[in-house]
């Protein structure tokens, strides 16, 4: 009998922090403390004030604001008061006679691709010299797979990540499972669409009998990869003149490492569909941002009788971001960001129960960061030098703190780490993103609820995101969007 594997061990990326403070603050604490006890013996009152000062400081610096440092906190409250001032929490979609999207949506543009026979759509931000490709996968049944091969699926996925660290050219991915109920009334239209007035008789009726008795609810659930591409990556094969003639001239560039991608991800227990087109890409940005309109976006896909918005209108046309939920087109989404990884060893399907189909329509991302190869040791050995120089500031008197079981389980994690890159392994940053979208303001609640209790199953700690919730939503849209660039934007 073949032993179930078994994933843990990881590593929350760490900076010198001790008690809320930063290098630069510790310091600072640090030889003030020292400077106090040398005071003491010669200024008793003034060097005991400055030993209570830094014990203030410390203890001020250690207050946690839903699950953040004081400093991060104030810094939050800065970014959200000056959207607030320039009203950049509240979007409308037409301005001065035009259409536009909203915010790090607006100023990106839709390229298509044409190159040897395949046609899909890029996501180009002009500003960020970047481009986004996003592939339309198909997941392999967990279920319906050995445990073993279900495993090896995973293996190469783990080493599909990792060689993202030799390809310069690519900044992150996100990989996006959207999960919807839909009705039966769906199934029957697409079927009714598509049946030909010239088919077999006996094959017809087999199709209106299947829709017939179709259920009146199901779920839809649908996968995608979305690739993001540092366009600065390619200066130097496309040269200046190239430069100059804009990104027509990186297409070709662009094609050719789609190609390869979509290669190497056979194995990884995922197939591509398709690269997703133009028309593929507005639509499931309007969908997400109006779930109303997604029934006659998806007919309109399939029949190609209708004709879909240009990419400048698949925005919401009015929006309004609040501090704990985002208002959009009639529908209220509330988005969170991981704060805890599971602290056990688990299995491979530890998610199963957060991507699982729910009432509400519910939209999970996660962003991997691949560090270049040529960097991942000098990564690994700073996570262990930093966990063993706040271990020793801990010690002190004052400023320190007793050592934790917890802290003992990183240090440990952080030099089984080291010892896997040095073997040879990668190292990747993940950041997981959960939205949860509500046609009704009343059904919010138990969404939410909902959404926190299969993270729990999935052994998550999920954090709202409180005063990002616009960013938060845009990083599940198939555009390319990192939360943890949108986080240190102060506009929105």
């Amino acid at each position: 009998m073949t032993a179930t594997r078994l994933y843990g061990n990881w590593l929350r990326p760490k900076t010198l922090n001790v008690r809320g403070l930063g290098w630069r603050g510790l310091l600072a604490v640090v030889g003030s403390y020292f400077f106090g006890l040398a005071l003491l013996q010669s200024a008793p009152k003034a060097g005991l004030s400055l030993l209570l000062a830094c014990l203030a400081v410390t203890s001020v610096a250690a207050i946690r604001v839903n699950g953040l440092g004081l400093g991060e906190t104030l810094v939050g409250k800065g970014r959200w008061w000056w959207a607030q001032t320039s009203s950049s929490t509240r979007f409308l979609a037409v301005r001065s006679g035009s259409w536009a999207l909203p915010g790090a949506l607006h100023g990106t543009q839709m390229v298509p691709v044409e190159i040897a026979g395949r046609s899909y759509g890029a996501v180009h931000d002009a500003r960020a010299r970047r481009i986004a490709v996003t592939f339309e996968l198909a997941s392999t049944a967990a279920d319906l797979t050995d445990q073993q091969d279900h495993d090896l699926s995973v293996g190469r996925w783990e080493r599909w990540l990792e060689g993202l660290g030799r390809r310069p050219e690519i900044a992150w991915v996100n990989v996006t499972v959207e999960t919807s109920p839909s009705m039966g009334g769906q199934l029957r239209e697409n079927i009714h669409g598509r049946l030909s007035l010239f088919g077999p008789t006996d094959c017809t009726d087999l199709m209106r009998r299947l829709a017939e008795v179709s259920p009146t609810v199901a779920a839809k659930t649908t996968t995608r990869l979305t690739v993001v591409f540092d366009l600065r990556a390619w200066d130097a094969q496309v040269g200046g003149a190239g430069r100059r003639k804009g990104i027509t001239s990186y297409l070709p560039v662009l094609d050719r490492s789609i190609t390869s991608l979509a290669a190497s991800l056979n194995g990884c227990g995922v197939s591509v569909l398709r690269i997703a087109s133009a028309d593929v890409l507005g639509g499931l940005v309007r969908a997400a941002f109006d779930p109303s309109a997604e029934l006659q976006i998806e007919l309109a896909l399939a029949t190609g009788e209708r004709e879909l918005p240009r990419w400048e209108m698949a925005g919401p046309s009015y929006a309004y971001e609040m501090r704990d939920h985002y208002v959009h087109d009639g529908a209220t989404s509330v988005s969170f960001v991981w704060a805890q990884a599971p602290q056990q060893l688990v299995t491979s399907r530890v998610l199963d129960a957060l991507m699982r189909p729910g009432q509400c329509r519910k939209r999970v991302t996660v962003t991997y960061v691949a560090t270049p190869t040529h960097e991942a040791m000098d990564v690994a050995t700073a996570q262990v030098r930093w966990r063993w120089f706040a271990q020793m500031i801990a010690r002190l008197p004052i400023v320190g703190r007793a050592t934790t079981a917890a802290d003992d389980r990183e240090a440990q994690a952080a030099e089984q780490a080291t010892r896997e890159v040095a073997a040879g392994a990668g190292w990747v940053s993940a950041t997981v993103t959960a939205t949860v979208t509500v046609l009704d303001p009343d059904a919010l609640p138990s969404a939410v609820a909902e959404l926190e209790h299969a993270a729990g199953a999935s052994q998550l700690r999920l954090r709202r995101l409180y005063e990002l919730q616009a960013a938060g939503f845009l990083v599940g849209l198939p555009v390319g969007l990192s939360l943890t660039e949108l986080a240190r934007r102060w506009s929105r």
